[in-house]
């Protein structure tokens, strides 16, 4: 089977969580971490924000930046993916069968 890169998914990584808190300092130290980021995690990673983020012991959201990147699948994931997806498919088509089986030996003959 003929590999297309348009067979590929969009992964979306969450890289690291990102306190507000972090923006609260002087432009030129701002400048910097943005930098670093984009040295440590290349220049398509962007932040997302989610003023509602909860953590399971908060009883109220907690505002939070997220660090997160675009790729496209890995060979590794999309062999995985391929095989899981085929595998989903087999299992759907044989217990479409035995239904079908049993459905046929439960109305054959009814009609007549």
């Amino acid at each position: 089977m003929k590999r297309h890169d348009s067979d590929r998914l969009t992964v979306y990584e969450q890289l690291e969580e990102v306190s507000p808190y972090t923006f609260s300092v002087s432009l030129i130290d701002l400048h910097l971490w943005v930098k670093e980021q984009i040295k440590l995690h290349g220049p398509e990673a962007y932040l997302d924000w989610d003023r509602d983020h909860y953590y399971a012991y908060d009883s109220s959201p907690s505002p939070m930046f997220f660090l997160k990147r675009r790729r496209r699948e890995n060979d590794k994931e999309y062999q995985e993916r391929l095989i899981r997806e085929t595998t989903q498919a087999l299992e759907l088509a044989h217990k479409e069968r035995e239904q079908y089986h049993a459905l046929k030996k439960k109305f054959e003959g009814v009609d007549k």
